[in-house]
């Protein structure tokens, strides 16, 4: 798919110390260093994918939906 390409063109090509990226879909979130998780408006959490997979109840619905 296309956003594969693009995620896997910016992991394997960026000599970025930081690089933010909006997103939707939990896929694209999976190999970053810290995920920002807003809940209306607001920042509820911070973690890598797999500490908010484990402590987050938010987070577990997106991934389960």
């Amino acid at each position: 798919s296309t956003e594969a390409k693009i995620i896997s063109n910016i992991s394997q090509n960026s000599n970025t110390e930081l690089l933010i990226m909006v997103a939707h879909r939990l896929k694209a979130t999976a190999k970053s260093d810290q995920i920002i998780l807003f809940n209306e408006g607001k920042i509820e959490d911070i973690g890598s994918y797999e500490e908010l997979k484990n402590r987050n109840a938010t987070f577990k619905n997106m991934i389960n939906s």
